[in-house]
């Protein structure tokens, strides 16, 4: 963003002085690559396109890498950092939509992870995923039986039919703690599960 506004500047610079050829060096390719863009909507891209296309100037935007000895472009980054220990704030841009879907995803999950935390419920699946993670949700309806110790478990059949609660391999009572890491009869199936449950 703030190549973005160095950019729109020096063409202000170039329409208030009426320059008629200019070319402008850059450090940064994704503004060039947004400029050339058609498809690109972002409101701060627009504005700039909006202004090089009022200009009568012959405007040349030119790329160079960063670091490398170009005393302007050095200079550039000199003032850039010099900018950022002011204590106004003069030049104001469009906040990209990027940004605020970061701070939204942020949020969201740090009020999942509160809830998640401070919750009475779901505390036997809290033991094992203590950390809120979307990528971590899972469709299949018999490991969430598993996870959450529903089902035909047989310790959670018990409680309500009085049948056995002893696991079919005949070396624990079967509950959702010995068919997530102990039972031999669910050992290949639980190579596949994550590696971190």
């Amino acid at each position: 963003m703030a190549e973005l506004k160095a950019i729109e500047m020096a063409i202000h610079h170039i329409i208030s002085n009426n320059i008629l050829q200019y070319k402008i060096i850059t450090d940064s390719r994704s503004v060039l690559q947004a400029l050339n863009n058609p498809a690109n909507c972002s409101p701060s891209i627009f504005q700039l396109k909006q202004l090089l296309s009022k200009t009568t100037a012959t405007i040349e935007l030119i790329w160079t890498r960063a670091h490398i000895g170009i005393h302007g472009n050095e200079l550039a980054d000199q003032y850039a950092k010099q900018a950022t220990s002011r204590d106004a704030i003069d030049q104001h841009m469009y906040i990209p939509i990027r940004f605020i879907k970061k701070l939204l995803y942020h949020d969201i999950l740090t009020v999942w992870q509160n809830h998640w935390v401070n919750s009475a419920k779901g505390r036997a699946v809290f033991e094992i995923y203590g950390k809120a993670n979307p990528k971590r949700i899972l469709g299949n309806f018999f490991l969430n039986q598993i996870i959450t110790g529903h089902g035909a478990i047989a310790s959670y059949q018990c409680k309500f039919f009085n049948g056995s609660s002893s696991c079919s391999c005949g070396l624990s009572i079967e509950d959702r703690n010995h068919i997530i890491y102990h039972c031999s009869q669910w050992s290949t199936i639980r190579q596949t599960l994550p590696k971190k449950l």
